[in-house]
């Protein structure tokens, strides 16, 4: 069977040459009027055009599932991060509970960046670092891990708490934290 009589042939692919690239730009053009080109401009033309606080609600996470990312090498450098574990004897720290609590503290030094998402790792040791400052490996005792969705605005800080499960003790008082950033949200700021 020949193809030029059943498709039209040339003219046939002439034709799809054209139209595809056309509906495939289309359809592009429609999704960046309908999210805009940042989360902000996203924000602003689907969540704050009338309707309830929750479709205003949707909107919004909409647009921030929409551009949220991991963070570049080069951006994780403007995010500085220290964790601390308050160990709480005999009821210190509140006369009614003797939990430990651990506190991430995270600053975001990234002015069009906000921070979404973290994940706070804590390793404890049985003994404490030796005189040059290392674990011996046969020391480590078992992590803790926490993660939390946030919002951390250019240029300032947030504090995420967090304690230990159902017995509400840190395994032992040696302890390394440091604090990953999952995810970032891009502002429309340049």
């Amino acid at each position: 069977m020949d193809l030029k009589h059943t498709w039209g042939g040339d003219r046939f692919r002439k034709i799809a040459l054209v139209a595809i690239p056309v509906i495939l730009l289309s359809s592009c053009e429609s999704e960046t009027k309908t999210f805009g080109r940042s989360y902000d401009e996203c924000v602003l033309r689907n969540a704050t055009k009338g309707g309830d606080e929750t479709s205003r609600f949707l909107a919004t996470d909409i647009c921030r599932r929409r551009f949220e990312r991991t963070p570049t090498a080069e951006e994780r450098k403007k995010f500085l991060s220290e964790v601390v574990i308050k160990f709480n004897e005999a009821g210190i720290l509140d006369s009614n509970r003797s939990e430990d609590r651990m506190s991430a503290t995270v600053w975001n030094e990234d002015e069009n960046l906000v921070i979404t998402q973290v994940v706070v790792n804590v390793d404890f040791y049985k003994t404490p670092p030796n005189a040059a400052g290392g674990w011996p490996k046969d020391t480590w005792s078992e992590p803790a891990v926490w993660s939390r969705d946030v919002a951390i605005q250019p240029d300032t800080d947030d504090t995420i708490i967090g304690t230990f499960g159902d017995d509400e003790r840190a395994p032992t008082k040696f302890y390394v934290g440091t604090v990953d950033v999952r995810k970032v949200l891009p502002l429309g700021r340049k």
